[in-house]
């Protein structure tokens, strides 16, 4: 009930938002007006962040959505926002109850993306996953090897095969459309240390001592691959 509450107040908070134009140009403002801080933070989590702070959050932190996100993705999300994985926020078990998260459109929907968009990972390493041009058949076979046979990484996350076929499970983001959506670098940040972007995650850990350490050239291939789903079959 909290969360259908929280809600339909920040749906109003948004239509407002909309309506009200320019006069809310500042992305900043715009995100604290619509009470878009309630469920997101912007800063990273503190150390010592655990499971109970985990569950806490409502919706995932965006300390780092301008080096995750493509330029751009956040403003059309949202828009028109859909679910991008089958498992609330807030739980680690499916659920059929996801609240819908609340559309913001026209200036205040762009202010709150180029907002957000400016949110970056400094460390964050860029232009290292060449996705200009188009990826090498060997690339394509060890990705899929790696993403399909040896993780079996669909088991969580919904994909596209190259016919357009939708596949894979429901407990992690989908990655049907991580060709739009995701910054190729930032995949492989993601893939090279989860824990300093999802300090508590479900991902299996690939690197240092854990049950599958992965080199960096493995990790590239995997990126490299993840960011082209999405894409049309030749």
């Amino acid at each position: 009930m909290l969360d259908a509450t929280r809600a339909a107040l920040c749906a109003i908070a948004c239509m407002f938002l909309w309506l009200a134009g320019p006069a809310f140009a500042g992305g900043a403002e715009v995100f604290r007006a619509a009470g878009c801080a309630g469920c997101h933070q912007v800063t990273p989590p503190p150390a010592g962040f655990d499971l109970d702070g985990r569950l806490a959050e409502k919706g995932p932190n965006l300390w780092y959505a301008g080096s995750k996100y493509r330029p751009g993705w956040i403003a059309r999300w949202l828009a028109n926002p859909s679910p991008i994985s089958g498992i609330r926020h807030d739980s680690h078990l499916p659920s059929t109850d996801l609240s819908p998260h609340p559309a913001l459109g026209g200036e205040g929907g762009r202010a709150v993306a180029a907002y957000l968009e400016s949110l970056t990972d400094s460390a964050m390493a860029t232009g290292v996953v060449d996705t200009a041009s188009p990826m090498p058949r060997m690339t394509s076979i060890q990705g899929r090897m790696l993403f399909g046979k040896e993780q079996q990484c669909f088991a969580c996350h919904k994909t596209l095969t190259r016919y357009g076929v939708l596949v894979g499970g429901e407990s992690g983001p989908t990655l049907a459309n991580a060709t739009e959506r995701l910054n190729p670098d930032w995949i492989l940040a993601f893939l090279m240390d989860q824990r300093r972007y999802v300090p508590v995650t479900r991902m299996p850990i690939y690197q240092g001592d854990t049950f599958t350490d992965y080199g960096d050239g493995q990790m590239r291939i995997l990126a490299r691959y993840i960011a082209d789903m999405g894409k049309a079959a030749p």
